[in-house]
């Protein structure tokens, strides 16, 4: 159990990839919430990226972000990715961003060296965050870049603008089991219009999925507590798909007659969820809770 998910904020995290398959005992999962005193675990099965539908509807020719049914998925591109078989629109923007931008895989020195820059990138990047989950950033963060730069399975990238010959943002990518994940990447937001964030994921592609021959490069799943367009742009812009899975929450005993008995409640709860921090996490919590019940209904 505990090799298949992490402990995050009082939470168990899954750690398993989409394309593997595991059996998760809920009563074991109940236990160790409760002998830990954690507040739930979350975790996803049926990953069509393992199991596909048999017997496809229609509807499942279109893009994964038009389809109504799907409620929980994994955001990722399997494919190699060629700049001419990508639309008109979608080269422009690439091309753009691959002109106006320096894209590299950094060394620790690099970091080290460019430390300044990088700690103004990241906060930078956290500005526009709302209050009620917002950030404040720690120079312990580029810090940690370095280390993750010599780390083995751990890549950083970083971006400069080749008109300003400035650092305006980097990219972490962690390499398990013969899979990408975005960790995470942050921009400048004033830097957003020189499309560094087409380049960027099409050289990730590029550099994973031509070159490399790694499964898939994945965004991770759906997100309802950082608000962020985010997802769509990859689909939209880089031909990223949203893979459908159904979600699983599994709380505390303790926890679940208080979710139970706020539930029906969501709705009056998210009207009010920006008045501190406190209640949108709470709102967070119940929109998952929705999600899981409409997966498993």
């Amino acid at each position: 159990m505990e090799s298949a998910f992490y402990i995050a904020q009082r939470c168990l995290v899954f750690t398993v990839y989409p394309h593997r398959k595991v059996t998760i005992d809920e009563d074991a999962l109940k236990k160790e919430l409760r002998d830990k005193k954690l507040l739930l675990a979350r975790y996803y099965t049926e990953s069509q990226l393992v199991t596909p539908p048999i017997n496809p509807s229609p509807e499942d020719s279109s893009p994964e972000s038009e389809k109504t049914n799907v409620h929980w998925w994994h955001c990722l591109r399997q494919e190699p990715i060629e700049l001419d078989r990508l639309t008109a629109k979608q080269r422009y923007r690439v091309r753009k961003g691959l002109k106006n931008n320096e894209i590299w895989l950094a060394t620790r020195e690099e970091i080290i060296g460019n430390a300044d820059e990088l700690y103004g990138a990241y906060s930078e990047s956290l500005k526009d965050y709302p209050s009620v989950y917002k950030i404040n950033p720690q120079r312990a963060i580029i810090d940690s870049l370095a280390v993750l730069a010599q780390t083995n399975g751990q890549d950083i990238w970083l971006i400069k603008d080749r008109n300003d010959d400035k650092i305006i943002g980097f990219a972490h990518c962690c390499i398990v089991d013969s899979a990408i994940a975005m960790s995470s990447v942050k921009i400048r937001p004033q830097y957003l219009n020189n499309e560094a964030n087409a380049a960027l994921g099409f050289v990730l592609c590029d550099y994973y999925l031509n070159q490399n021959n790694y499964l898939y490069v994945c965004d991770g799943e759906r997100n309802i507590r950082h608000i962020t367009n985010y997802q769509d742009f990859l689909v939209r812009v880089l031909g990223f798909k949203k893979i459908p899975c159904k979600l699983h929450v599994v709380y505390n005993p303790l926890i679940r007659p208080i979710i139970s008995a706020l539930y029906p409640f969501r709705g009056f709860i998210a009207r009010i969820e920006k008045m501190n921090s406190y209640v949108y996490n709470l709102s967070c919590v119940l929109k998952q809770e929705e999600i899981a019940r409409k997966c498993n209904s």
